[in-house]
């Protein structure tokens, strides 16, 4: 039996053309389906989330820019998806790598890819990492980690 693999790819304009370099690859790539959804408001992105299989956002440090907090993650596995990451920023307090998803270095595609490969063809995994992400999400949030760092913040002043 052979599954068709869908990539979405949610959220609208970007820098530097970077969504015109993945529109031109994607064409090149005709074994591959990508789906640009744009930007989706809030009431139809609980939608989106329960037709996925897997979330992925990989984000990586650009110049002085850094991953914050990564509530989206927790978005994600509070709808019960397990997490592709890159290790980077705060993302590591959002996703518990090999608990609710995988977290991967930036700037190493093979390891990437396989981080996919293992979530497309282990069902049991994916399910044990999303209902974790579900789990996880119901109990932390965005203002625990807030007062965490407010509260080393008054400490070390």
């Amino acid at each position: 039996m052979q599954r068709r693999l869908e990539y979405w790819i949610v959220g609208g304009q970007s820098k530097d053309g970077y969504e015109r370099t993945l529109r031109d690859t994607a064409a090149r790539s005709p074994d591959l389906t990508v789906r640009f959804l744009g930007n989706v408001n809030d009431d139809e992105l609980p939608g989106v989330y329960e037709r996925a299989d897997i979330f992925a956002l990989t984000s990586v440090n650009h110049g002085h820019s850094i991953e914050g907090f990564g509530l989206v993650y927790l978005e994600a596995s509070a709808h019960g998806l397990p997490v592709v990451a890159h290790n980077v920023g705060g993302v590591a307090e959002a996703v518990l790598d090999g608990v609710t998803g995988l977290l991967v270095p930036p700037h190493r595609p093979a390891q990437l890819a396989a981080a996919f490969e293992q979530l497309l063809f282990d069902p049991v995994l994916r399910k044990k990492l999303g209902d974790a992400g579900r789990e996880w999400a119901s109990r932390t949030h965005w203002r625990q980690s807030a007062e965490a760092l407010f509260n080393t913040f008054e400490e070390n002043s």
